[in-house]
């Protein structure tokens, strides 16, 4: 069930989220494996969609899984930082490239792989040249080619 927080987090929370710089690497782990035993439950029970959380590579063995990266450039990135999150004009580039580091870091440690691989991922799509109806619409078509639903 998705939070109604993930849009709408304010920026000291957020980079909280990330924080691979704060508390320390057992910690980490500790939370890590937490998460990883909570997916994997999920999947085990039913479909479900997983954002983040290197769920492409814990998923990585299981057969009926799909996984998709969608990106944009930054400028995009930043434009939807600003009109969807709010974040003043004059904090923005910092915090989207801030936020872009912690993600990279957090995967790397945890997956000894770089967050943009393509290992483990069966679509990547660039949210800037289509709307988001349109991009729902062919991770849907996608998905139920490669999984036969």
């Amino acid at each position: 069930k998705a939070s109604p927080l993930d849009e709408s987090i304010s920026l000291p929370f957020a980079k909280a989220l990330f924080p691979l710089g704060i508390g320390t690497g057992s910690v980490h782990r500790k939370l890590f494996t937490v998460q990883e035993s909570l997916i994997k439950e999920c999947v085990a029970k039913s479909s479900c969609v997983i954002v983040g959380r290197c769920a492409d590579y814990i998923l990585r063995e299981y057969p009926r899984r799909f996984n998709v990266m969608i990106y944009a450039p930054l400028a995009e990135r930043i434009k939807n930082s600003v009109n969807t999150l709010r974040i003043p004009e004059y904090e923005v580039n910092d915090y989207v490239k801030e936020i872009d580091k912690a993600r990279d870091s957090y995967h790397k440690f945890f997956t000894d792989e770089k967050l943009d691989t393509v290992k483990y991922r069966d679509m990547l799509i660039d949210s800037s040249v289509m709307s988001q109806e349109e991009c729902a619409d062919l991770i849907i078509a996608a998905a139920r080619a490669k999984l036969k639903f």
